[in-house]
């Protein structure tokens, strides 16, 4: 964890926005077929 110590306030700051993205990204990939089989059905 001593490269996430070094970062700097801004580059932490960027770097959650990235792991908030990745997130979101999983968690519409998972969520969109089910949301279509719902509707679909």
């Amino acid at each position: 964890m001593k490269w996430y110590i070094d970062m700097t306030e801004k580059d932490k700051h960027d770097f959650w926005k990235v792991i908030i993205v990745c997130v979101l990204g999983a968690i519409s990939v998972l969520l969109v077929p089910i949301a279509f089989h719902l509707v679909l059905r």
